[in-house]
């Protein structure tokens, strides 16, 4: 519980001390006898102070009464209600989905945590905290290295919500990336673009070599990509149909995939 938090309970436990001094026969002469309290209004008259009841309650009033709620601050019309912990995270996921929805920078964000913090709001210090990037990925070794597969249909479903047809188009893109000029480490994703939208992880492997077999390698790919050929996508109870429009790869990934010559070889020919 943080600071603000306490301060804020703090000053509802004196707003009940200050209404347990007066008494059912001199409820105003009471409270004129109440000594001050630090951060406290020196007067309890509702015509100084915006917001207080209309009256002072008793101790009897105040156990009985159900018009008088004590989780409200009558005594601070600038003190805002600090927000209870379900609200917070859902301003953490609220801002979470910003900065991923407009590709908001590390560094900017970094600043704009710093001053929404200096504003009261709990939030992390680091943008990394905040973004909650997993450290770890649960992978399965396959193809002669680590492989995963994230779903097809997982990733088509961000942006149906969005599209104005029940005609999903893909298009598909295979290729290697090297990570280091002193290693044979290397990514090959399967990328997919669904419509004009960005595209998205399908599966991806990591290894010291070309993923071998490469028939065990889009396995998953091509099961899911037949069933939803197949049936189509059932989404807010309307049918999309899915289709691949165009394989995008370069000439060595393309002969790779096509399990030919690549184009340098002799006799190659697609």
């Amino acid at each position: 519980m943080t600071l603000r938090v306490r301060q804020w309970r703090k000053r509802q436990r004196e707003l009940d001390q200050l209404l347990r001094y007066s008494d059912s026969d001199g409820e105003q002469e009471g409270i004129k006898n109440v000594p001050s309290v630090p951060g406290t209004p020196s007067s309890c008259n509702s015509d100084n102070v915006p917001g207080t009841p209309d009256r002072v309650m008793s101790d009897n009033a105040l156990e009985t009464s159900d018009d008088f709620d004590t989780d409200v601050d009558y005594w601070s019309t600038d003190l805002e209600q600090e927000p209870n912990e379900a609200e917070v995270t859902s301003f953490e996921d609220e801002l979470r989905q910003w900065a991923l929805e407009y590709k908001v920078t590390h560094r900017a964000l970094n600043g704009l945590l710093s001053i929404l913090r200096k504003q009261g709001h709990l939030l992390p210090v680091d943008c990394r905290t905040l973004l909650a990037t997993p450290q770890h990925n649960t992978t399965e070794p396959k193809c002669g290295g680590q492989y995963k597969y994230y779903g097809l249909e997982k990733g088509i479903c961000r942006y149906l919500s969005q599209m104005e047809s029940n005609d999903v188009h893909l298009s598909v893109n295979v290729d290697g990336i090297p990570l280091f000029r002193s290693s044979g480490v290397q990514f090959w994703p399967i990328l997919v673009k669904c419509g004009h939208f960005d595209p998205f992880i399908v599966a991806m492997f990591s290894g010291q070599s070309k993923p071998n077999p490469l028939e065990n390698y889009l396995k998953d790919f091509v099961s899911e990509y037949k069933h939803l050929k197949d049936n189509g996508i059932v989404f807010k109870g309307q049918t999309y149909t899915v289709n691949i429009d165009a394989l995008i790869c370069d000439a060595p990934a393309r002969a790779f995939l096509k399990c030919i010559k690549g184009h340098t070889a002799y006799e190659s020919c697609e």
